[in-house]
């Protein structure tokens, strides 16, 4: 037993060597990973937020509840973007959980203004979602402003067509979840948008009168100093790839067999349950290791699902090899 483990050792590291190479080729040195990140979000005298990649600035929402039992919202916002080719779409304003689930997001796709509303009939995110394009071409502040009442919302950027859309029901009442605002960027800190805030003022209108809330109040911003940056490559990693061509999966279940195969040489005859499971461990901790390794090289695209494949295609390489009739 232990002169089968030993004669294995060899060619597993081998096996182990090779499915390095084809992993991270050609080599090209590029770390992507966490990093602890400093605060960029700046707040001027005059009150505007200046916002520089990476920005991190968020509030607590205590006027939503009011907001659901408003007749009417408006959210008025005086910005300047700092370029045009910011996509994701680039989050200037989020009252959100996270990218998949929002109750209002405003934010930039080249040159279009982007409106995500969360009403009856919608997705979470708020999509279907409204467009008015042309508003970041040319440069300078830009004033927008986004109103929602009963079942419509609108959205007006100076000097462009406003854009509106319907609900199949009454909107802010369905803001029941109680999300956090957030400025320049997702929660998740994966759609940044960079540029000037000159104003942020919310508007309620209800029976009982109206209220304006300023929401660049130096007192209800959070600015952290530092916070932990993940680049949107590494977060990648943890989502499974849509659309992805079934033959990289065959590839991946392919390239571990031989790792099963050689590590099956060390079993025990007959092979336990035991003996798979450590196998498919170390497969597990192999595949890991090569996919998170990737964020150090360049052109190089993590994904810990592909662990299914190659764990799979281990099992399988020492399933064949126990099966082959030994000498």
């Amino acid at each position: 037993m232990r002169r089968a483990r030993l004669e294995s050792a060899g060619p597993l590291g081998l096996v182990l060597l090779g499915l390095c190479c084809a992993a991270w080729w050609p080599f090209r040195p590029g770390f992507e990973g966490p990093y602890l990140a400093r605060n960029r979000a700046e707040l001027l005298p005059g009150g505007s937020l200046v916002l520089a990649e990476p920005s991190v600035v968020h509030a607590e929402a205590p006027w939503l509840a009011d907001a659901r039992a408003a007749e009417r919202l408006e959210l008025e916002l005086e910005l300047e973007a700092s370029r045009t080719e910011q996509s994701g779409p680039a989050r200037i304003l989020a009252l959100s959980r996270d990218t998949r689930a929002a109750h209002l997001m405003v934010g930039q796709e080249g040159a279009s203004l982007v409106v995500r509303c969360r009403r009856p009939g919608g997705a979470p995110d708020g999509e279907p979602h409204i467009e008015v394009p042309g508003v970041f071409l040319d440069p300078g502040t830009k004033r927008i402003v986004v109103s929602i009442a009963g079942l419509q919302i609108t959205v007006a950027a100076a000097g462009h067509p406003a854009a509106a859309a319907l609900g199949e029901g009454a909107i802010l009442p369905t803001w029941s979840d109680p999300y956090r605002l957030s400025l320049g960027d997702e929660h998740t800190r994966s759609r940044a948008w960079t540029g000037i805030l000159h104003r942020a003022t919310l508007t309620l209108e209800g029976t009982e009168g109206q209220a304006r809330i300023d929401l660049l109040d130096p007192a209800r911003l959070e600015r952290p100093r530092r916070f932990w940056q993940v680049p949107e490559r590494a977060r990648r990693a943890l989502r499974p790839e849509k659309g992805e061509a079934p033959w990289i999966q065959l590839a991946h279940f392919g390239l571990f067999a031989p790792l099963g195969w050689v590590a099956a040489r060390s079993f025990a005859r007959p092979a336990t349950l035991r003996h798979y499971a450590a196998l498919a461990l170390l497969a597990l901790c192999a595949s890991a290791s090569l996919e998170l390794g990737k964020l150090a090289f360049e052109g190089r695209h993590p994904n810990l699902w592909h662990a299914v494949p190659d764990v799979c295609g281990a099992l399988a390489g020492s399933l064949l090899r126990r099966s082959a009739p030994r000498k």
